[in-house]
């Protein structure tokens, strides 16, 4: 033991180096904002709403609460208990692994004869360091959720109460005490507590303490039991949407492949680690099963055991068959509640990591004496399935733990005003945590109906320009507002699709008086202009155009719109033709006196000189081609007063989003 205290605080140090790597560089995910946002509401509030809608017990909440009290929210705070907890699972592992590992299988990496070697914790160390480079454990460890602390108190829980069927008495109380917590931390701890209780059972000597160990569960029992009355009416009728049913197959291979490489893997990379650790877990697993013959019939095992010289808490239970109980009852258990309710998610299964990697880490172990090089590629698979996916998570955008809010909200941040809304359509509180620009932002209806568009054209009264930041990119709003307002720009920002449209007062505010009559009734009495976002990344920059028609007198028939860029020359290099407001509001069919909102996105080429260049517009019949004549003019067509300047670039244009205020 002592031997291996310098190399356990290396892997402890490299554990820690692991989870406070970038712990405050990536912006905080949905739900980690959530829990910033819960754990910051009065305890009455939050009490409350553990009966009603949040589905966790209070233990998280309150270290986050007061933590956040003494220290603040930013994400490497509010990250900082869970890589914490990753540290001490690492050292928990050790530990456990002592308690489990079976008498013949210690003191497997010692030195042959004449060396120095690791001493009797090698195998422990072994396990420990798979626990240190475990991509799943790192990843929670940087996430402001549950579920280290889960994978911490599980594994102390578990090895307490391993000791405490070898020390008896108050060990139990200790032990149950610390269950209790891990019940309070999350419900699904309760899978590990089942299979504990079983091992204790099949133990003779937690038989003979049947006193105490009864006396402790009974003391845990009371002790929840006021809470679990408390949550019942919601746990009994929640469930996880977002969860879809699976087999216990599915249960098995997700649980095996996040446990050896995370989730943060490419699809032939999952493929590599599903190999390395269901390859090293099923022969891990006949090893176990074999094995117990071996130990059961061997005579020096049974010489050693009257001696005293060997001890092991479960050894009537046989060591290697308790192992594999630890490794895989807990996702049995939640497998088989999945076939009755939705249930399964890797994560919360994270307190049976530590006996997972002791389980595939038996092989490895075993083959040391003789076959060091078969152990060696084990070791080495291990590392660089942790290795792939680690190099994925901390270095790979796309691997990335959430979107970019901090680019999100900043930009909006930028282009916003007061007077302005933002809506959105998906309940993500990591927006709010991110966002502080001066635009409020809001739910935005996405069911189509009329109470929908009630809504909407509420805000328009009330608001010259609404922003529509969705999740889902075909949601109605995006339509209804396209016919009744002004779409300004509909691009990706940072990842988001981002909508901005202008109501009807806020587009004539900007609007730049320029009164023309065109024959049959139809008037333009001004336009807008601006650098567009529209186009960009596709081929050069784009000017927005806004054209406002009147009607003075009833349209004989349905004109089309031509918008062209020109030359000093005359020449033609951009422009589109369409029907007024993108075809949604036919010439025939406006009503006398009426103002109509008519906006073009007109794409220039990247290639385009600096220069001079002007807009030209005018209305056709689409059947004929023949144009609508200017009145008291000789011409077909109005050139805007205002000319493109065109510098060294598309994107040094003299027009601005900002114009738009």
């Amino acid at each position: 033991m002592r031997r291996s205290f310098w190399p356990l605080l290396l892997v402890l140090l490299f554990a820690s180096a692991l989870r406070l790597h970038a712990l405050g560089a990536v912006a905080l995910r949905g739900d980690e904002a959530f829990s910033v946002v819960f754990s910051a509401l009065p305890l009455r509030e939050m009490f409350a709403r553990m009966a009603t809608s949040e589905p966790n017990p209070p233990l998280y909440w309150l270290i986050l609460h007061y933590w956040e009290i003494a220290a603040g929210t930013s994400e490497f705070v509010v990250r900082f208990p869970s890589a914490l907890a990753g540290v001490v699972t690492v050292a928990l592992t050790y530990r456990l692994t002592h308690e489990l590992l079976p008498p013949l299988l210690r003191g497997k990496f010692r030195a042959r004869e004449g060396g120095r070697g690791w001493g009797m914790g090698g195998e422990a160390l072994l396990v420990a360091f798979l626990a240190a480079i475990n991509p799943f454990l790192t990843w929670h460890a940087q996430d402001a959720r549950h579920y280290s602390l889960l994978a911490a108190l599980t594994t102390g829980a578990i090895w307490l109460t391993l000791r405490a069927i070898r020390r008896g008495g108050r060990h139990y109380l200790i032990a149950a005490a610390l269950w209790w917590l891990a019940l309070f931390l999350h419900y699904f701890a309760a899978f590990a507590l089942v299979t504990t209780i079983i091992a204790v059972t099949l133990s003779t000597e937690g038989r003979r303490q049947w006193r105490p160990a009864l006396l402790s569960l009974f003391f845990l029992g009371l002790t929840y039991l006021p809470w679990a009355i408390y949550v019942a009416p919601l746990m009994l009728s929640h469930r996880k949407g977002w969860i879809a049913s699976t087999s216990l197959g599915d249960v098995f291979l997700r649980t095996l492949i996040a446990f050896v490489g995370g989730t943060t893997l490419t699809d032939p990379q999952r493929i590599l680690v599903a190999v390395v650790g269901i390859g090293l877990a099923l022969v891990g697993t006949i090893f176990a099963l074999r094995s117990q013959f071996a130990i059961r019939n061997s005579q020096l095992l049974n010489l050693q055991l009257r001696r005293g010289a060997l001890h092991s808490p479960i050894s009537d239970l046989q060591p290697l068959t308790s192992i594999l109980l630890f490794a895989w009852l807990p996702p049995l258990l939640l497998g088989l509640l999945s076939l009755w309710r939705p249930a399964f998610d890797e994560r919360f299964l994270t307190g049976t990591i530590p006996p997972v990697l002791i389980l595939i880490a038996l092989p490895i172990v075993h083959w040391w004496p003789d076959r060091r090089w078969l152990s060696a590629i084990g070791v080495v698979a291990l590392i660089l399935a942790a290795g792939l996916s680690l190099t994925n998570y901390f270095f790979n955008p796309a691997f990335g733990k959430s979107p970019n809010w901090r680019g999100i909200a900043a930009y909006l941040s930028t282009h916003t005003s007061a007077a302005e809304l933002v809506l959105q359509d998906f309940q993500d509180p990591a927006f709010g945590y991110y966002y502080q620009g001066p635009a409020q932002p809001v739910d935005a209806p996405v069911a189509p109906g009329a109470a929908t568009e009630e809504q909407l054209a509420a805000w328009l009264d009330t608001h010259p320009r609404l922003w529509l930041f969705v999740a889902d990119s075909t949601a109605s709003d995006g339509d209804w507002l396209n016919d009744h307002a002004e779409r300004l720009m509909d691009e990706w920002i940072f990842g988001f699709r981002l909508q901005a449209f202008d109501s009807p007062a806020g587009s004539l505010a900007a609007m730049i008086p320029f009164e023309r009559n065109f024959s049959d009734g139809i008037r333009l009495i001004g336009y807008r202009l601006l650098l567009s976002p529209i186009g960009r990344g596709i081929r050069g920059e784009g000017l927005h155009l806004t054209l406002y028609w009147q009607s003075i007198a009833a349209a004989s028939k349905d004109y089309t719109v031509f918008t062209h860029v020109l030359t000093t020359d005359g020449v033609q290099v951009a422009g589109q033709d369409n029907p007024p407001a993108r075809g949604r509001r036919p010439t025939s069919r406006w009503q006398t006196g009426e103002t109509i909102v008519d906006p073009y996105d007109l794409t220039l080429s990247a290639d385009l000189a600096p220069g001079a260049y002007s807009i030209q517009v005018g209305l056709y019949d689409p059947a004929t081609g023949a144009r609508l004549s200017v009145v008291d003019s000789q011409t077909d067509s109005v050139t805007l007063p205002e000319p493109i300047e065109l510098k060294d670039a598309i994107r040094d244009s003299q027009f601005s989003i900002r114009q738009l205020e």
